[in-house]
């Protein structure tokens, strides 16, 4: 069950976050768990953020942040 409501998710939920980049990585996966998403996902995310550089890793996320509606499961 989501804890979160995925519509007030937004990258500003960073701000406060330590710097460092798996204190990121964290609060982003920690952030979809609470809003439901499928692991498959989670495991996408962090593939993809440990993949490049951490302007990358930023980028990444806060495009995650910000749309994640966008990979919550369906349910119907």
């Amino acid at each position: 069950m989501s804890t979160l409501d995925p519509s007030t998710i937004s990258s500003h939920m960073l701000i406060g976050t330590n710097g460092n980049a798996f204190a990121i990585i964290a609060k982003v996966t920690q952030i979809m768990n609470e809003c439901g998403c499928p692991k498959v996902h989670i495991d996408e995310y962090q593939q993809k953020a440990f993949a490049g550089d951490y302007n990358h890793l930023l980028t990444i996320s806060c495009n995650i942040l910000d749309n994640i509606e966008d990979f919550m499961e369906v349910i119907q």
